[in-house]
């Protein structure tokens, strides 16, 4: 089974900062719980209000990327994460 959230709805994608939006995680996590059944899944997420501004910012989207612009790629990737902690969260409860 194959998931993919996108961020426009597990996250507060127009707000310009990191927001989650938990109350609608924790729903999807609900219904995840119900349609795994124990088989195995991959889930997928958008990056929303976590992944987007930071690669707009560092303009990390369809070009090679810069020396300058792995700092950016550093951030956005940790910013990731911390939307992944999230949903995992949500997952494990």
């Amino acid at each position: 089974m194959i998931i993919k959230l996108g961020g426009s709805i597990i996250t507060e994608k127009k707000s310009g900062k990191p927001v989650a939006r938990v109350r609608e995680i924790k729903r999807l996590a609900r219904e995840i719980a119900k349609a795994h059944r124990g088989r195995p899944l991959i889930l997928l997420y958008g990056g929303g209000s976590f992944g987007h501004p930071l690669a707009r910012q560092y303009r990390l989207s369809g070009r090679a990327l810069s020396r300058g612009a792995f700092f950016g790629l550093g951030k956005t990737s940790a910013a990731m994460r911390v939307l992944g902690e999230v949903l995992a969260g949500a997952l494990m409860d």
